[in-house]
């Protein structure tokens, strides 16, 4: 009988222990491009991209896939399926677009995508009225400026890269990516 009570106290420190271990591992908190800390879950799965901006491009380069995409505008969707987007994201086509209404986002139709995360363009007045409804339902949401470093593209493109792997835990492919951009604008430089 003392052994038994020995091994379920040994048992139940170990998972007091390892419990709040999981936890943690459970999110991860990034900065967006605004400064915004936002915790995200570790694991995503689902996403939708609220904005019309080449946002899902770069995402598609980074994840290597358009599978964890839930959510489109139809200006992007329409963009990636005319670009190379198209050849390393087939599955873009069918994604979602039932949340924009124009310049607008119906947040009750990105709420039924069940998305993991949402990410924004913190530089249009419809994302971001749309995002204080999103954050209020605890639906994180990322921000993607589109006026960083004085509106050079090429920081906004590293930036945005970058960001999209500390939220999907694939640093290492964005800076990838990032270092080869830089190689390539050195050769033209």
């Amino acid at each position: 009988m003392k052994k038994l009570i020995g091994l379920i106290l040994a048992l139940a420190l170990c998972v007091c222990g390892v419990m709040p271990a999981m936890a943690e591992e459970a999110t991860r908190t990034v900065t967006d491009t605004i400064g915004n800390e936002i915790t995200v879950p570790a694991e995503i799965s689902r996403i939708a991209i609220i904005s019309t901006m080449p946002l899902a491009s770069v995402f598609c380069m980074v994840e290597e896939s358009g599978e964890k995409l839930v959510g489109l505008t139809p200006a992007s969707k329409n963009a990636a399926m005319n670009s190379f987007v198209r050849r390393i994201a087939p599955e873009i086509e069918n994604i979602s677009t039932a949340f924009a209404e124009g310049e607008s986002v119906n947040v009750e139709e990105v709420v039924k995508l069940n998305p993991d995360v949402v990410f924004y363009n913190t530089n249009n007045a419809a994302d971001v009225a749309a995002v204080e409804q999103l954050t209020a339902l605890n639906i994180p949401c990322v921000g993607f400026s589109t006026s960083l470093g004085d509106c050079n593209t090429v920081e906004t493109f590293n930036t945005w890269a970058t960001l999209i792997g500390e939220v999907l835990g694939k640093e290492v492919r964005a800076q990838e990516i990032v270092e080869y951009g830089r190689k390539a604008q050195e050769m033209v430089a």
